[in-house]
C-alpha cells in the first residue's frame, strides 16, 4: 500500500509532462521540452560544477606557462 501511494506523485508529474510534451500544438511542445532539457541540465551542472576542486578556476589557465606578453598583439604572434 505504501509503494502505491509513493508512485502516485510521481505518475502524476510524469503524466502532466507528457501531457504538455506530446501536445498538439507544436509551441507547447517546443517549450515544454526546452524547460525539461534546460532542468535537467541545470541538475547535472550545479552539483558537477560543486564538486570541482576550490582552486581549479581561479587562477586562470593552469597550463600557461608564461606571463602577459604586454599587448593583445605579441599575446597572439
Amino acid at each position: 500500500m505504501v509503494a502505491s501511494n509513493a508512485a502516485g506523485p510521481i505518475r502524476r508529474v510524469s503524466k502532466r509532462i507528457g501531457r504538455y510534451i506530446n501536445h498538439d500544438d507544436v509551441f507547447v511542445r517546443f517549450v515544454s521540452l526546452w524547460v525539461v532539457v534546460a532542468s535537467v541540465f541545470t541538475a547535472a551542472w550545479v552539483p558537477s560544477y560543486l564538486c570541482l576542486p576550490q582552486g581549479l578556476l581561479g587562477d586562470g589557465d593552469p597550463g600557461a606557462a608564461t606571463g602577459y606578453a604586454g599587448s593583445i598583439t605579441r599575446e597572439f604572434l
